[in-house]
Parts: structure tokens; sequence; C-alpha cells
């Protein structure tokens, strides 16, 4: 494995223009993996540059050629398949089993890339009127990027390189800095199986992206970012009630095999067993229920849940705790997020609701990823108990939090959110007009 990572751009393992180096440990062991560049714009102004030089001629090889490229990247997967998964547990941290399951489904999407020939066919209907046909074709567009996340190091970037050079376009991946040796790994796999230089980049890079600096102004003010609509605030302060109770679930989802396992009960994966088949069976029925009978009398009974939950869990630690605990949380958990969900969005004009629902996803990802972290240093400090009686008083401070938050924030008006700061206005009208 190599000590520090490269940048692979327009075929060539190169070292980064600028930008520092991030150390990266094994999360199981604190062994060192190596280093990892964090690149500057210098690098990925590079990566574009080769993905828009190759893409002209790639465009131009026939589908059944771009398939056979795959279709050797796959046999070299397979038979690198032990030395990949090892690669995904030791910088992951996930067991074999996981990492092995999880690069299968990977290496299935190449194999199903390889079929491109026929899933990019398009179709003609005759006489579709009195006269005309109507015809539709697939055609490559140009160059492709993907920012993958940490958990599925080797599988998240298979759903979508394979998929846009098979169709013609060329494609920059920028994996996360914190599992980058596996996506390496593939790629390294891709050069040997004689993908042309530029189809596929790698970047190492601190950003995905950069933008003239006169693309978005940068200012809170009268015509700033606010104003410009490109951002729901006032949906991501209303989240922060879901950051408060799925910061417990983080922790849950990183320990509760490790207290299980502590507490001598077994299976050690009874808890997220109980807790998914819960999650599956109140989904369905959250929010129909939530319509007919009122979200927010659904909404506040299901945040109650989430807090008995992780009590109970801090209560006791034996088998009956345990499922008692999965299922009360789970009652919660499954009903609150989707059920959070359909009322905020409702204060949210429809064109609007795509950044409403980013806000969303936001609040959860930074409660599920912060909580997993204060969790372990927590439980190293002072057990498992404190870590979920800590996660409980965080979640029970959700209710008040929302009900303040929902009455400052989310006033309704027949065109969606009203600022605030119309509400003190003699005529009512909306300051921020883009936010309709």
């Amino acid at each position: 494995m190599p000590t520090t990572l490269r940048n692979y751009i327009g075929g060539e393992w190169l070292a980064p223009h600028e930008g520092e180096t991030l150390e990266l440990t094994n999360p199981a062991t604190g062994e060192p993996l190596g280093r990892v560049p964090l690149s500057g714009a210098r690098d990925v102004d590079a990566a574009v540059a080769a993905a828009q030089a190759a893409f002209g001629k790639w465009r131009e090889t026939p589908p059944v050629v771009r398939a056979r490229y795959l279709f050797k990247l796959k046999f070299l997967m397979e038979q690198h398949f032990d030395d990949i998964a090892a690669t995904v547990t030791r910088e992951n941290g996930k067991t074999l089993d996981e990492a092995r399951g999880s690069l299968r489904r990977g290496i299935e999407n190449v194999e199903h890339a390889c079929g491109i020939p026929a899933l990019m066919m398009g179709k003609t209907l005759e006489d579709v009127a009195a006269g005309i046909d109507c015809e539709y074709v697939r055609q490559p567009l140009g160059v492709f990027a993907a920012v993958t996340p940490f958990n599925f190091p080797a599988m998240v970037p298979c759903w979508f390189w394979p998929y846009a050079i098979a169709t013609g376009n060329t494609f920059i991946l920028k994996p996360s800095e914190q599992v980058p040796f596996s996506p390496t790994r593939i790629v390294e796999l891709a050069h040997e199986a004689g993908i042309p230089a530029g189809v596929l980049n790698l970047v190492m890079a601190a950003i995905a992206s950069t933008l003239p600096e006169t693309a978005v102004p940068a200012s809170f003010g009268e015509n700033g970012l606010l104003n410009r609509g490109l951002l729901e605030w006032r949906v991501l302060v209303v989240s922060f009630t879901l950051f408060l109770f799925t910061f417990g679930y983080g922790g849950l989802t990183s320990f509760i095999a490790l207290y299980a396992d502590a507490n001598g009960v077994t299976p050690r994966g009874i808890y997220f067993t109980c807790l998914a088949l819960t999650i599956l069976a109140t989904r369905p029925v959250s929010v129909p229920l939530a319509d007919r009978i009122g979200r927010k009398k659904v909404l506040l009974p299901s945040l109650g849940l989430t807090v008995v939950g992780l009590a109970l869990l801090s209560a006791g630690g034996t088998r009956p705790w345990l499922i008692a605990s999965a299922v009360v949380f789970g009652a919660g958990f499954g009903t609150a997020y989707p059920v959070f969900a359909a009322h905020v969005t409702r204060h949210v004009p429809p064109a609007r609701r795509g950044a409403a629902f980013g806000a969303i996803l936001a609040a959860v990802d930074t409660g599920i990823g912060s909580g997993s972290i204060c969790a372990g240093w927590i439980i190293a400090r002072h057990g498992f108990e404190a870590s979920f009686a800590g996660a409980a008083f965080l979640a029970a401070l959700a209710v008040p939090f929302f009900l303040f938050a929902e009455r400052r924030f989310l006033t309704t008006a027949p065109g969606g959110i009203v600022p605030s700061s119309s509400l003190d206005r003699p005529d009512g009208q909306e300051s921020c007009p883009s936010s309709r």
C-alpha cells in the first residue's frame, strides 16, 4: 500500500500541485495506513481538462467497445476480490464479511454496466399522430463527477462511474479522504484494464469543484445568499430537531453490538434486528396516520418515544432491556423522521422542496455522525450507560425546540414560508421574493 496516495489524471499518477496531506490510520488498531493529499483547485481543474479532452474520442467509441473495458475490469476485480475487501476493512472498519458484501454489490454494478449496448438503445414509435413518428436516442453528455462518502468506499463509486463511462461520458471521482485506498485500488485495476487516458480520473481533493468568485455572492445582505433562494435556512434551523434525536441513533449504530457483548447478550445483533423490524413496520403507516389525525399529533409522541427508547438503554443492558429499547426507539424513530419531513416541507413552495429536503438530510447526517463520534468518547471515559443517558437528554430537548422553532420560523402563508421579518412589515409583503 502506498505511503502517500496520488491523483490519477489523464492516465497518469501525479503528485498534487498544492495542498496538505492527511494521515490515515486503521480505525480498529490505530495502525498507520498512509497519507492522502488534500489537493486544491489546480488539480481539480487539471482533472476536468483531462476529462474534457478525452470526451470527444471516447464519445465516438462504439458502446460494445466501451463495454469490453468493463468486462476486463470486472474480471480483474474478481481476481483481486479478497485484496480489495481486506483494504475496505482496514480503512473503513467494517467486518470482512460486510466489506465483501459491499464489494460484491460494486462488482455487480460494473457487470450491469457491461450491458450498455442494450441499455443505451433508444425507441421509435411510428405514426404517434397523423404523419408524425416519435423517436428518442440516448447520447453521452460530457464530463461527470461524483463525491462519494466514507461508508461504502468500494461500492458507492461503482454506482456512478462505470455507467457514466459505458455510456460514453468521461468521469472524475473524488472519494472520501477518510477511505481513499479501496477506490484507488479499483482505479488502478481500471488503468490495468486499458481504459483510455482521461476517461476516468481520480482526485484526492479538499474541494470537489470551483466556481467563479462572482457566481454566488457570499453575503447575507439585501441581494445576498439568502435572498437568492439558494438556501432554505429556516428549514435547516427547524431541522435541528432531527439532530437532537438522531444524535442517539448515531451512537446506537456504532456501539450497540459492543454494549450487548459487554453484557453477555447473544446474539449481539438482536438490537439491530428488532430495531429494523420495528422501523419497517412503522414507516408505511406513519405518514398516512399523520395525514389522517394531524402531523403534530403523531410527531410529538414519536419524539417522546425516542427519548424513552434511549433511556431504557441507559437503565439496563440485558436482553429484555435491549429488545424493549429497540421496539420503543424504532417506533419513535421510524415515525418521527418521515412525519417531520412531511410536516415541514408543506410550509415550502413546491419549487423549493428539494432544497428544503437537503436541509433535512443535512441535519440527520450531522446528528448521526456527531452522535457516533461523541458516543465513543463518552463510552471510553464514563461507560455505555452515561452515553445513552446523554443521548436521551438531548432527544428530550427535541420537543420544546421543535415547538419554538416551528412557531418562530415556519409561519405559513398560501405561497409557502413567510420570512419572520415580513411579519413586522405593515403591508404584510414578503421581504424575500425569491423564497416564493
